[in-house]
């Protein structure tokens, strides 16, 4: 609800522009919902003292990260590679799914079972109504996460209203100079680096949060087997 949300609010702002400055690119059209999901999150999380609800929260937005990064590049690697085999002719239904398949087993590793996973790509509207939509979304992940990581450190000024004038502006104002704002420059090779940075931090406290509740669960076992 979060993530619809924040596209809504970004089609309200810029519709100041009128049809023609309203139009925008994949990666600014996902900047406001991804943000938007990352701010209830860090909401839902500061709010949470339970330790295994916290583990839970952090879970699952780990999980959903990973599918907005390291599972879109996969997909992005398929789509590659149908696109560079479709200039040499018509391709196979097959030879699609031996594709997929091959940069799924790859994306998960050989501990999963991938077994079927090759059909997937046929429901994936995003192949075939919009090209490599899926690099561009995880393109908005990164943004988002330093996009929050300067948002946190408050180094900007009035960094509310700089972020909507940025969502008014999509349609008409070039992306790296509008990031450029929030000293964010997408054209470096350490922005992928610096937008991942909020990815490891929430996997370290996970990594925190179950060894305590590993030890705590541990010592409720040990006084139960003394009782």
């Amino acid at each position: 609800m979060t993530h619809e949300l924040g596209h809504a609010v970004h089609e309200y702002v810029s519709k100041k522009y009128g049809e023609l400055g309203r139009e925008k690119s994949c990666a600014q059209a996902e900047t406001a919902s991804i943000f938007a999901e990352q701010l209830v999150f860090a909401a839902l999380l500061k709010a949470e003292t339970d330790s295994k609800h916290r583990f839970i929260l952090l879970a699952k937005h780990i999980e959903e990260m990973i599918a907005k990064t390291y599972r879109q590049i996969a997909f992005y690697r398929f789509e590659d590679m149908a696109h560079i085999e479709r200039t040499n002719g018509e391709v196979s239904a097959q030879r699609l799914q031996e594709m997929f398949k091959s940069v799924m087993d790859n994306y998960l590793g050989p501990s999963v079972d991938t077994t079927g996973v090759e059909f997937i790509c046929a429901g994936i509207h995003h192949f075939f109504e919009y090209d490599y939509y899926v690099y561009s979304y995880c393109f908005s992940c990164c943004v988002v996460n330093s996009l929050y990581e300067v948002y946190k450190s408050g180094t900007v000024a009035n960094f509310a209203e700089k972020c909507m004038d940025m969502l008014t502006d999509s349609g008409v104002e070039n992306y790296c100079s509008a990031l450029a704002k929030f000293g964010i420059d997408a054209t470096s090779p350490t922005f992928w680096q610096d937008g991942m940075r909020l990815f490891e931090q929430e996997l370290s406290e996970l990594e925190t949060l179950e060894a305590d509740i590993m030890k705590r669960t541990y010592i409720n076992l040990e006084k139960k087997a003394t009782h």
